[in-house]
């Protein structure tokens, strides 16, 4: 008899601790070798200035306004 493979009810993911379960559809930023900061999201990768980058308070913010910019694209 084969077990069914049923979708949790609760995140899944990668745990990176206090409760917080990073999701496959956050940017993650992607060392390409270049001085540029390359951001992979939902399978598809963005170059952007480091400078640009660097103007953030952290990389979470920098992450969090991508996100936001390219959602509303």
């Amino acid at each position: 008899m084969r077990t069914p493979q049923v979708k949790p009810s609760w995140p899944t993911g990668i745990y990176v601790g206090n409760g917080v379960v990073v999701s496959e559809s956050w940017p993650v930023i992607r060392d390409d070798g270049t001085l540029d900061t390359v951001v992979e999201y939902r399978g598809t990768f963005h170059r952007f200035d480091s400078e640009y980058r660097f103007g953030f308070e952290n990389d979470d913010e920098f992450l969090k306004s991508i996100k936001e910019d390219l959602d509303n694209e």
